[in-house]
């Protein structure tokens, strides 16, 4: 992808094409990963708003945090 010719401006415009593409791959990937993360903690929080039952991640997740030591305080397994 070349750029183009401004009479005014006198450079061009676009990517150049030594261009290192692999930068814009890396940061599409990285968007790509916040998006999957953002859509699982969505699902997640909505299911634990509604209560038990209505969607298995947020279940799964309260289980998951209920094994763990630290959160033995907070969770009681099952009471959710």
């Amino acid at each position: 992808m070349t750029g183009h010719q401004h009479e005014a401006h006198g450079h061009t415009h676009g990517a150049s094409p030594d261009a290192d593409w692999r930068w814009l791959a890396a940061a599409a990937a990285l968007i790509a990963a916040f998006m999957v993360g953002e859509v699982a903690a969505g699902l997640i929080a909505h299911s634990l708003a509604k209560g038990p039952g209505v969607n298995p991640l947020g279940d799964e997740a309260l289980a998951i945090l209920a094994a763990e030591p630290a959160m033995a305080d907070v969770l009681v397994a099952g009471q959710w």
